[in-house]
């Protein structure tokens, strides 16, 4: 959040977009500058502002400082409906939704080259308080403009950041390489071991973190020496919209009636040692349910192949990854652990149920304090009968040292 500022007059920041204009920006960027952060600024013109200078610069060319990202000629019914479709197509149900748009590089550069420019003809904005950072963020504006018409299409309530279902959208610009080498002449020593380094860098090698710490401490004189703004040949365009949602947990117990059944999927140099597994017989009806395609399984310790765990069962939990159905009643929950029930005789579940992450500790804790009692039958060496007397003693027996060897599979996951 930025810091409070002096507010300027309204004379001088109609300068402001003024000038911004004349240099090739679309109203909206030149606003910017004022901090102007009310949407509604932003959703019309301003009837007070003159338009003129954009008309005459702004004819054929995109946006000097956006790339046309959010200028009315290049804003069109068609990319918000182009974005909504493959947000509907990609079947998610949650009834709110947040929004992220990843900028190119470049415009951080032609934000920095207006900044000086401004700075430098209104010498009032030359406060030790007032930075380039508070210039209100492309980012939001481009939100304000889009979000109205967004909710609308994918009929889902926007909110700014605590929807746990995401929509990111990628903007791309095709110089973006090119002007982008600025950077690279301002400051090449940050850049040298970055191109040797490709693998490293897979977001490319002008990230946006790499520009801001160049540009954070850069002085006007030594930007302009490499980087000139000129208005731009080609502007912006959409690529992938990507969307995903925040995992859910859903929790209960199993019942382990086989001897033949492992509880993950038993892999030994990538082969697979037996047909199924607990989190199998499990998840194959959990994925299609929650339409996912992904799970982590987790459960409060575990038991051996040939182990079978009675009583009230093991404790578990599953995550499921990237959800695209999130809305459901515990009855259609309680549902589905009846046809999982039904599918095999070799586990049972019960107590199925939505969790929260905070309460997947109580996995962990319980397996350092559960209690658990175990059944075993025993003979004598000698195949003698035991008396009355030695069970009883046998049974008081309070402290017994088990003498197990290695299980098999461990072995083999070792050699």
């Amino acid at each position: 959040m930025a810091p409070a500022i002096e507010i300027h007059s309204e004379k001088l920041n109609l300068k402001i977009i003024e000038y911004i204009q004349v240099l090739g920006s679309c109203w909206r960027c030149a606003i910017r500058f004022t901090r102007e952060r009310k949407p509604e600024a932003y959703q019309q013109k301003n009837l007070d502002l003159k338009q003129e200078p954009e008309e005459k610069v702004q004819k054929t060319s995109p946006c000097v400082i956006c790339l046309g990202l959010v200028q009315d000629q290049f804003i069109k019914e068609c990319i918000t409906d182009e974005i909504s479709q493959r947000v509907i197509e990609s079947d998610y149900d949650s009834p709110t939704f947040s929004c992220t748009v990843s900028l190119p590089v470049a415009i951080m550069l032609r934000e920095q080259a207006v900044w000086f420019l401004v700075t430098e003809k209104f010498p009032e904005l030359l406060s030790t308080i007032f930075k380039i950072d508070h210039v209100t963020s492309l980012k939001d504006v481009w939100k304000f403009v889009f979000s109205e018409a967004l909710e609308l299409k994918l009929k889902k309530k926007l909110e700014y950041s605590s929807s746990s279902f995401q929509i990111q959208v990628n903007v791309l610009y095709q110089d973006e390489i090119s002007e982008c080498g600025a950077l690279v002449d301002m400051c090449p020593e940050k850049f040298k071991h970055r191109y040797k380094q490709t693998r490293v860098y897979r977001e490319g090698i002008f990230t946006r973190n790499a520009a801001h710490s160049v540009l954070s401490g850069i002085s006007s004189l030594n930007f302009k020496k490499h980087y000139t703004l000129k208005v731009p040949n080609v502007g912006t365009h959409y690529g992938v919209v990507q969307c995903s949602h925040t995992s859910i947990h859903i929790a209960g117990r199993y019942q382990k009636f086989s001897r033949k059944l492992c509880q993950t999927p038993w892999l030994i140099e990538g082969e697979k040692h037996m047909d199924t597994s607990i989190q199998e017989l499990i998840c194959k009806h959990l994925e299609p349910f929650f339409k996912t395609q992904s799970v982590k399984f987790s459960s409060s310790g575990r038991e051996d192949v040939d182990v079978r765990t009675l009583g009230l069962g093991r404790p578990f939990a599953i995550e499921l990854l990237d959800p695209h159905r999130t809305l459901f009643t515990q009855v259609e929950i309680t549902q589905v652990q009846i046809i999982i029930n039904k599918s095999t005789d070799a586990i049972q579940i019960r107590d199925l149920q939505l969790v929260t992450k905070e309460q997947l500790s109580v996995l962990k804790e319980g397996e350092e304090e559960k209690s658990k009692i175990y059944r075993a039958l025993c003979v004598t060496l000698d195949g003698s009968t035991l008396t009355a007397e030695d069970l009883d003693r046998i049974n008081g027996t309070t402290e017994l040292v088990l003498m197990q060897k290695t299980p098999l599979r461990v072995k083999n996951c070792i050699h």
